[in-house]
């Protein structure tokens, strides 16, 4: 849909009717105003001459304030009637825009996702009747663990991939305070090209990169020994024996990490957890390929 277009039409026939009866009590009212006019008018030069012949002694005072009081009670019947036409006007204005909101029109060009109701349906307050998405732009939303949080700021790049096509937007925005899971919402804005092939509420895979690191060794994470020093390990082929190399974590992306404490092309080997225990420096062993 374009923005504009109409999407739903609800029944307004009520409210039509409303405004013709009030159109009417108008029309009527406003022709009581203009006979009152006419009428303050003609009491207005009756008062005015009655005064006149009174100062002079010509009626007595008592006939010229009985005129008076004529022209002002036609004027609290004018003002009354002007009030009248003024408040029917606001009440018209009411209908019409209450009537406006019966022709429900796209805010924006998108596209109808959903309908939630059928010709002949009755629509309720608070009902959901359609969704329209605007593509165009839309955003990402994942959460952080509250033990990143100080790594994590707006303004980093982010990676994501759609069909294989991996793209990059920077982080726009981070929510103030955590969720229920005692984790912190993060948005990323998209538009234009960054959103062709996807959908809301599409789940696709995301890494946020806090570092970017050149000219380091990268190993398997499932390489990585855990001491009971606190540090870690990897177990490196060397002349068909094991031999125990201590490594600096640099940064990880995924299953991949970025190490200090191995030389480039030295095998590494990769095992399970429990696997571990089989494992010893010194040990011979035979790369299978």
């Amino acid at each position: 849909v374009k923005v504009g277009d109409v999407l739903i039409e609800l029944d307004g026939r009520e409210i039509k009717n409303d405004i013709a009866q009030t159109q009417s009590e108008l029309e009527a009212n406003r022709a009581t105003v203009t006979s009152l006019e006419k009428s303050v008018a003609y009491w207005n030069r009756e008062a005015q001459r009655d005064k006149t012949l009174a100062d002079k002694g010509d009626i007595p005072g008592a006939a010229a304030e009985a005129t008076a009081d004529k022209a002002s009670e036609f004027k609290g019947k004018l003002d009354a009637a002007k009030h009248k036409s003024a408040a029917l006007e606001h009440l018209i204005d009411s209908f019409e825009t209450k009537l406006s909101y019966c022709t429900i029109k796209s805010p924006y060009n998108g596209l109808v996702t959903q309908r939630f109701v059928d010709p002949g349906d009755l629509a309720t307050p608070g009902k959901k009747l359609l969704v329209v998405e605007d593509r165009s732009r839309l955003k990402l939303a994942f959460d952080i663990p509250q033990q990143d949080l100080s790594k994590v700021k707006e303004g980093l790049c982010v990676e994501f991939s759609v069909t294989d096509d991996l793209r990059k937007a920077n982080l726009s925005h981070l929510f103030p305070s955590l969720n229920k899971a005692r984790m912190l919402r993060a948005e990323v804005s998209l538009s234009d090209k960054q959103t062709v092939g996807l959908s809301c509420g599409q789940y696709i895979p995301i890494s946020v990169v806090l570092n970017v690191l050149k000219d380091v060794v990268l190993v398997p994470a499932s390489s990585l020994v855990e001491c009971p020093k606190h540090f870690q390990h990897v177990f490196v082929i060397k002349d068909g024996q094991l031999s125990q190399y201590k490594v600096k974590v640099l940064a990880s992306a995924g299953d991949t990490v970025a190490v200090d404490g191995v030389d480039p092309n030295e095998q590494v080997v990769t095992n399970t957890f429990l696997g571990w225990t089989t494992l010893s420096a010194g040990k011979k062993v035979e790369v299978l390929k």
